[in-house]
């Protein structure tokens, strides 16, 4: 071998090596993030704590961190103290003498959606700090033989005593209710406290004051586990986001994602959803683009349930407390894929919703900064109208009614001064109805103490010229407001609902704007209002419309010209790129149709997909005949056998889980030539064909 020849081998060995590791190193940058393992655990534990396992009669002395589960149960000594972790959703605390049974509890730690957790206090008091549940149909109960106290989200004590029961609500509302299901349950709100006798009736209902002692107590425990929770947060999303470009890791994940199956493409898909939600916390202004490149339609089950995990938990970083300011914009678009997650269940989309506004109280009661009493009262009047709309829209169960009647029952208790504004949370909740003319007439509810309505009075609008909005329907052609002045109703507040929220791109997106008046009226202003995007090239608008043309998570907004001034709400749509779905496929023979004894005919079959692209699988698909004994398929080829009569050439072919068939109709008449005539008996037959000639005819 020539020196030549063997540097040219060296060489090529070479350039294949750095090939490979290049490859290799390019798909390991896209390594999915683990999940955390996910328990119920005892954790704190001061003094003598005793755990008694479901199924066994034996208490047993614990000091140190013990997993639990539905059915165990807890005890403390005089002067003792711990806490029971709920995976990342909160904390219980027992303090000191007290006895409790973990009545119930999910069986997946790590579930998010339908956990339902319920605490038998027998003696004793609790004190749980507890996030916001995401569902309508998650729940936290803490009861006794007589009274529960039942909250989806809340900071909250109950206590037992041998006269009854006492609840202390710190932070959202609580339902308290005998536990015979009999009889009316009492909401108490922020900062209130309320008896109970031992049938679960509440005595007194007051609020509450620096002289108690237990919620002062709990007050700075329950901040050190919010900071602790931040900090673990903060310091695991520091490590997630690594030291790489974006554009590479992003690269290497497209890679992985297409080379995955469905059900790898979920995981994968959940794994990369926890790294660029680190990424985008770091860089919310590019937040859209980061997360936009992922189909969160592809996540179900435990993938959704770990998606939803870590976007409540990012959520979790915006809470205002006292010091922490939030990023609107960046926290609006992690609530936009909540939502986006929930719609496969439409009262999980709706309870979704709830928890925005819920958050909107939230950021009444603990502002960064102290609101003056007109911003107090305008963002009360504002909120009380996303509430009555979403009431409107939404309370088509009495577990999301229930929810309406908790979100007013809180908002009523903001006072400003010292004095309580019941005139901004009107209690009057009609239907929906539609604006439906420039010129309307609109019913004005008295605010005189005897509760009749005043005289209906004709509300002209003044008139203005139209404004041009500043985004494009299509990027070219500006959109413009209806020509005359639309008066709605006194202070109304304005909600933008699309429908349905995640979409693939060329999908069509409904979009409904209500706005909510003062007098509980929800009025339907979709026919009127003017629809806008953040970015035009995000989609085109057509009347009230929205197509988008790539994939993200564009923002549209709706307006309308009330009371002279332009007035709205905008929404978030998740919008993912198109799948190519397997839709049919077509079998066709590419010589004759009607062949005669051991003639033949090439088969071609083509796959049809969603997005209206085609591939050739005339050699990938399984191909059958309807008769065997008159035909058979070898390597895409149809071969007729002995014999008379129709039969089809069916391909079978199966992608992603999908299968479809196509099939071509046949016909086979025998041979003359095999049909005896010189010699022969008349009515005998020729001998039978061994071996036909396998011939191809044009």
């Amino acid at each position: 071998m020539s020196r030549k020849t063997t540097l040219r081998i060296v060489l090529a060995v070479m350039i294949l090596i750095v090939l490979l590791g290049g490859s290799w190193w390019m798909w390991s940058i896209g390594n999915p993030v683990a999940d955390q393992s996910h328990a119920f655990r005892v954790d704190q534990i001061q003094g003598s704590v005793d755990w008694k396992q479901h199924g066994t009669d034996v208490w047993k002395t614990i000091s140190t961190t013990q997993e639990v589960a539905s059915g165990d149960a807890l005890r403390t000594g005089a002067g003792s103290s711990v806490e029971i972790v709920w995976d990342d959703r909160g904390v219980t605390r027992l303090d000191a003498n007290t006895q409790m049974t973990i009545e119930s509890a999910p069986a997946d730690a790590g579930s998010v959606l339908q956990a339902q957790t319920a605490l038998r206090l027998d003696s004793g008091r609790v004190w749980s700090r507890l996030l916001k549940l995401m569902d309508v149909d998650s729940s936290f109960a803490v009861k006794t033989d007589t009274t529960v106290a039942t909250v989806r989200g809340t900071i909250f004590g109950f206590e037992r005593s041998t006269s009854g029961s006492r609840v202390t609500v710190a932070e959202s509302v609580v339902s308290v209710a005998p536990a015979t299901g009999d009889g009316a349950s009492t909401l108490l709100r922020d900062k209130q406290i309320g008896d109970f006798t031992d049938n679960g009736s509440a005595t007194s209902v007051r609020s509450t004051t620096d002289a108690d002692d237990w919620m002062t107590a709990n007050t700075p425990k329950d901040r050190d586990f919010d900071a602790a929770w931040r900090k673990r947060m903060t310091d695991r999303e520091t490590l997630l986001r690594g030291n790489l470009p974006e554009w590479l890791v992003e690269a290497s994940e497209r890679v992985r994602l297409a080379a995955a199956s469905p059900d790898q493409q979920a995981d994968l898909t959940a794994s990369y959803l926890t790294r660029r939600l680190a990424v985008a916390q770091a860089d919310p202004s590019h937040a859209r683009e980061i997360l936009g490149g992922l189909d969160l339609s592809l996540l179900r089950g435990a993938t959704q349930q770990r998606a939803l995990r870590e976007i409540n938990d990012m959520l979790f970083l915006e809470e205002p407390r006292p010091g922490h300011v939030p990023d609107s914009g960046w926290f609006e678009t992690l609530r936009g894929m909540r939502i986006t997650l929930l719609t496969s269940a439409s009262h999980s989309d709706a309870y979704a919703r709830a928890i925005v506004i819920d958050d909107a109280i939230d950021g009444v009661l603990f502002p960064p900064s102290p609101l003056s009493a007109d911003d107090l009262r305008a963002r009360i009047v504002d909120i009380n109208g996303q509430i009555t709309a979403w009431e409107r829209i939404f309370g088509t169960t009495d577990a999301l009614r229930k929810k309406a009647e908790a979100l007013r029952d809180r908002l009523s208790g903001f006072s400003v001064t010292g004095a309580l504004i019941p005139d901004v949370v009107p209690t009057i909740t009609p239907s929906i109805e539609a604006a439906t003319s420039t010129t309307s007439t609109i019913p004005v509810v008295s605010s005189g103490t005897n509760g009749t309505q005043a005289p209906t009075v004709p509300r002209v609008p003044p008139t203005r010229p139209p404004a041009v909005s500043s985004s494009t329907n299509n990027g070219t052609a500006p959109q413009t407001p209806p020509a005359t002045n639309v008066v709605v109703c006194d202070q109304p507040s304005y909600m933008l609902i699309p429908s349905p929220g995640s979409v693939q791109v060329g999908q069509s997106v409904d979009l409904q704007l209500f706005a909510t008046c003062r007098d509980g009226r929800v009025v339907d202003l979709s026919a009127r209002a003017t629809f806008s995007l953040a970015d035009a090239t995000t989609g085109q608008l057509s009347g009230k419309t929205f197509i988008p043309s790539k994939a993200g998570m564009p923002m549209v907004r709706g307006t309308v010209l009330d009371a002279d001034a332009m007035h709205g709400a905008s929404a978030t749509v998740q919008v993912t790129k198109v799948v190519r779905q397997l839709t049919g496929v077509r079998a066709i023979a590419a010589g004759p149709t009607s062949l005669t004894t051991g003639q033949s005919s090439p088969l071609d079959a083509t796959a049809v997909y969603s997005d209206g692209s085609t591939a050739d699988i005339k050699y990938q698909c399984s191909w059958s005949t309807s008769n065997p004994r008159l035909a058979m398929i070898s390597s895409a080829t149809f071969l007729s056998l002995s014999g008379t009569g129709s039969v089809s050439a069916i391909c079978t072919y199966a992608e992603n889980g999908i299968t479809k068939t196509g099939s071509v109709d046949m016909t086979i008449a025998l041979d003359p030539s095999l049909t005896p005539t010189n010699g022969a008996a008349p009515g005998t037959t020729a001998p039978a064909v061994t071996a036909p000639p396998f011939t191809y005819v044009p």
